[in-house]
């Protein structure tokens, strides 16, 4: 069976599945249905569309710009791909910690020691138990932009630029979560990974009623697995052969950062959005990359996402820890930032410049 004709087997679903997301976003902005609130200022980051469009990366970049502001901000998720349910303060720590509390909450803990980094489903009973167990000032959510039951006072919609959702269609014949009116929900639309200029001009023009910035992913760092190993600089990966190996919702954003970066991919594996690596992947990566270095030269580095290595770093050893190096990435503005920056002194009550 063809693609196509899949998709038109699926419209069907596609169309009721809009129609319930219609009627349930016109409960809540009709007022019939009224959000909880957590009592401090809320700040979520989601999207429109399912998976890697820098949700986490951008809530990364607010955690930063909050604690330079000299708030004390705590990070909620709802642990995607883990293996418990309920709350949990996470421990980047602790054995198991990315079946416990998922690899975004994971990320972000170790990113920021000491920061109150939280995760559980239901975002009013997080909010509510972050405030009786630490002493957070303002709460950042991921990926909450559907999670309609708690009041937000920033409401911050991620699109990826290589893949807009006016390109898109429904769920489960496309990527969308709800149809294209939910983003007049949005405080202001954050557009990611639109790498040429001409597609920037493109979707700002596209997306021209609402207020926009753009975004780009851009690497800080390339770390090795061993962490007592030196790291090389990014000015090392110019011109040398990768084999690239990730998990993410969006792997060919991950291959056009090493490429724009003047790395060479060889050879590359790609899994799904939070996969679940085992024992197998792992030997099947490790024994593929042997072979490319055959084929291509002994000159090769193995390199995943960040998130793929906090999926993996308890389950690896020997070869990984001497080969393979995971990239860390941060979101840097284009344009929009002076507009953002506005809409957090506003969410904060703070004087804005």
């Amino acid at each position: 069976m063809t693609v196509e004709i899949l998709k038109w087997l699926l419209l069907p679903l596609a169309l009721l599945y809009g129609g319930i997301m219609a009627v349930r976003n016109f409960l809540w902005s009709s007022g019939l249905r009224q959000p909880a609130r957590a009592g401090l200022p809320v700040i979520s980051v989601g999207n429109i569309s399912a998976g890697g469009t820098g949700k986490t990366p951008m809530a990364e970049l607010i955690l930063r710009k909050l604690i330079a502001l000299g708030y004390q901000p705590a990070y909620l998720s709802r642990g995607y791909g883990r293996q418990t349910r309920g709350f949990f303060l996470v421990d980047p720590a602790q054995f198991g910690a990315s079946a416990q509390f998922g690899d975004e909450a994971l990320q972000v803990a170790a990113k920021f020691p000491g920061l109150p980094v939280a995760v559980c489903e239901d975002r009013i009973l997080g909010a509510k138990i972050l405030q009786e167990k630490t002493a957070c000032s303002v709460l950042v959510l991921d990926d909450a932009f559907q999670h309609r039951r708690i009041h937000r006072d920033l409401d911050l919609l991620m699109i990826d630029g290589s893949r807009p959702p006016h390109r898109d269609f429904l769920l489960p014949v496309g990527r969308l979560r709800e149809p294209l009116s939910g983003l007049k929900r949005a405080s202001m639309l954050l557009i990611n990974k639109a790498f040429i200029l001409a597609e920037r001009e493109a979707l700002s023009r596209r997306y021209a009623r609402y207020k926009t910035g753009f975004l780009l992913p851009r690497p800080v760092g390339l770390r090795p697995f061993d962490a007592k190993l030196p790291a090389p600089g990014l000015s090392d990966l110019r011109e040398k052969g990768v084999f690239a190996f990730s998990g993410v919702g969006n792997n060919a954003s991950f291959h056009a950062v090493i490429e724009a970066n003047g790395g060479i991919i060889r050879e590359k594996m790609e899994f799904p959005d939070h996969h679940s690596f085992t024992n197998t992947d792992l030997d099947k990566i490790l024994d593929k990359f042997e072979r490319a270095k055959a084929a291509f030269g002994q000159d090769l580095w193995l390199i995943c996402t960040e998130k793929d290595y906090f999926r993996i770093r308890e389950k690896v050893s020997g070869k990984w820890l001497t080969s393979a190096y995971w990239l860390q990435i941060e979101l840097s503005w284009e344009t929009g930032e002076k507009e953002f920056d506005a809409l957090l002194h506003k969410t904060l009550n703070l004087k804005h410049e």
